[in-house]
C-alpha cells in the first residue's frame, strides 16, 4: 500500500513540475507572437506615418494654390494708393499672378479625405499597438512569475536548461509509470501465489 501513495506522491509533484514547464512553454510562445505584432505595427506605422506627410504636404500645396487663384482673381480690383482687398495695405509692389494649377473645392476636398484617412489608419495602428504593448508586459510579469516558480520547484532550472530538463521530466514519468504498472502486476501475482500456498 505504501508503494502505491508514494507513487502518487512523486507522479504530482513531476505532474506540477510539468505543468508549470508547460506553461512556461505557452509564455514564451506568447510573449514571442506580441513582440512579433509589435514589430509588424511598427513597420505598418512606418509606412503610414510617410503616407501622412505626404498627403498633408498635397493638401498644403493645393490650399496654397487655391489662395493664390483667389488673390489672382482679385488682382482687377486693386487700385494705386487705395487699400488691398485681400491684405488691406497701400502699397501694391507685386500683384497676385496665375498660379500654374488652379484646384477646384473638390480636388481639395478630396485631398482633405485622403490626409484625414490616413491619420485615422494612423491612429487605429497607434492604438492597437499601444493595447499589444500592455499585453507585453503583462506577459513579461506572468513570465517571471512562472520562472519564479520553476526555480523554485527544479534545481537548476533556466531558459537554457528548459528542453532537458522537461524531457528528463518526462522520461522519469515514464519510468514511474512503468515501474507502478509492474509493482501492480507483482503485488497481484503475489496475492494470486499466496492464495494458491493457503
Amino acid at each position: 500500500m505504501r508503494t502505491g501513495s508514494s507513487y502518487k506522491v512523486i507522479a504530482k509533484r513531476i505532474q506540477e513540475q510539468l505543468s508549470h514547464l508547460q506553461r512556461y512553454s505557452e509564455l514564451v510562445a506568447e510573449k514571442q507572437k506580441v513582440q512579433n505584432d509589435i514589430d509588424a505595427k511598427d513597420k505598418a506605422l512606418a509606412t503610414l506615418d510617410e503616407s501622412v506627410k505626404n498627403s498633408k504636404v498635397q493638401l498644403e500645396r493645393l490650399e496654397h494654390l487655391m489662395a493664390e487663384g483667389r488673390a489672382f482673381e482679385l488682382v482687377h480690383l486693386v487700385v494705386d494708393n487705395e487699400p488691398c482687398p485681400v491684405c488691406g495695405s497701400t502699397e501694391h509692389p507685386q500683384l497676385a499672378s496665375k498660379p500654374e494649377l488652379y484646384p477646384t473645392k473638390e480636388e481639395i476636398e478630396a485631398a482633405r479625405e485622403v490626409r484625414d484617412e490616413a491619420l485615422q489608419k494612423q491612429a487605429s495602428e497607434i492604438g492597437q499597438k499601444e493595447t499589444l504593448v500592455i499585453r507585453l508586459h503583462e506577459l513579461e510579469e506572468d513570465f517571471n512569475d512562472q520562472v519564479s516558480k520553476l526555480t523554485s520547484s527544479i534545481v537548476g532550472f533556466s531558459e537554457d536548461t528548459f528542453d532537458s530538463i522537461q524531457q528528463d521530466l518526462l522520461s522519469q514519468m515514464n519510468r514511474l509509470t512503468a515501474l507502478h504498472s509492474d509493482t501492480e502486476q507483482l503485488s497481484k501475482t503475489m496475492a494470486t501465489n499466496e492464495d494458491v500456498l493457503s
